[in-house]
C-alpha cells in the first residue's frame, strides 16, 4: 500500500468528517471576512463623523487655570481662534430649573470661520437665552 492509496482509502472512510471541517473553515472565512468589511465601513464612518465635529481644527492649545492674550491668536496665523473655555451653571431666573457643569464659550468671528461651514455665523445673546430655555425645559 503506498501513500496516494492510503489517502484514497482515508478521505472515502472519513468523508463526513473531512466535509464537516472542509464546511467550517469555509463559515469561518465568511464570518471573519464579513467582520472586517463591516469594521472597515464602521472605521470610515466614525472617522467622517469626527472630521465633520472638528471642522477645520487641526491643533488646541489649553492653558489649563491660566489664559492666554488674545493677540496670541493672531500672532500664530491666519487660521486661528481665540476661544475662552469655563465651566460653569446656567439656571432659570425664577430658579425653576438649572444645568450644572455647563460648557461656557467666549467665542468672536474667528471661531465661526473654523467650522466644518464657515457660514454659520456668531451666535447673538438670544439664540443662546433660547438655548438655555430649550435645554432647561427638558429637565
Amino acid at each position: 500500500m503506498n501513500s496516494f492509496t492510503l489517502i484514497v482509502r482515508s478521505l472515502r472512510h472519513y468523508w463526513r468528517t473531512h466535509l464537516g471541517v472542509l464546511l467550517g473553515t469555509a463559515l469561518g472565512a465568511v464570518v471573519l471576512t464579513g467582520s472586517l468589511l463591516v469594521g472597515d465601513s464602521v472605521k470610515a464612518t466614525l472617522v467622517r463623523q469626527a472630521k465633520l465635529r472638528v471642522g477645520q481644527v487641526d491643533s488646541v492649545m489649553l492653558g489649563g487655570d491660566h489664559f492666554f492674550r488674545d493677540a496670541l491668536a493672531g500672532e500664530l496665523g491666519p487660521r486661528t481662534a481665540p476661544v475662552l473655555l469655563l465651566r460653569g451653571s446656567v439656571s432659570r431666573v425664577e430658579g425653576a430649573a438649572r444645568i450644572n457643569q455647563a460648557q461656557i464659550l467666549g467665542v468672536d468671528e474667528r471661531f465661526w470661520q473654523l467650522g466644518p461651514e464657515a457660514s454659520v455665523g456668531s451666535a447673538k445673546a438670544s439664540q443662546v437665552i433660547d438655548v438655555c430655555d430649550a435645554v432647561s425645559d427638558g429637565i
